[in-house]
């Protein structure tokens, strides 16, 4: 039994009339990822890369940036070592892909750490 035809897209000119409209069979619909060229069976969808800080969450402010940078230094750590320190840190290939919350959150492991330090603790963050 084959499925109906349902309307897949339309084209409408300045004035809101109909010029064109694509009609498609639901089953026969595949995903395709063109840079591997492999094919998706119908209603799974391709998993795209981690664009930015993630899905509903804000990127990290340059307040939290400089921050981050500061507690590092105070711990010997500055310039383009803390940078990558920082990237390892997050595990993403540039900080601004890092979100908000993420940010607060190293920055409060940072915080106790230099606290656990000053207290003479020789744990510190990694």
């Amino acid at each position: 039994m084959t499925q109906p035809l349902v309307k897949w897209a339309e084209i409408r000119n300045k004035e809101g009339e109909t010029q064109w409209t694509v009609w498609a069979y639901p089953a026969a619909t595949k995903t395709t990822n063109s840079a591997t060229k492999e094919s998706l069976p119908q209603g799974e969808e391709m998993k795209r890369p981690k664009e930015g800080p993630g899905e509903n969450q804000d990127p990290m402010t340059d307040a939290q940036k400089r921050y981050l940078f500061r507690l590092l230094a105070d711990q010997g750590i500055e310039g383009d070592e803390a940078y990558q320190h920082l990237k390892k840190t997050f595990g993403v290939e540039y900080l601004r892909d890092v979100g908000k919350s993420e940010a607060s959150r190293i920055i409060d492991q940072l915080l106790k750490a230099g606290q656990e330090v000053k207290h003479g603790s020789e744990t510190a963050f990694p």
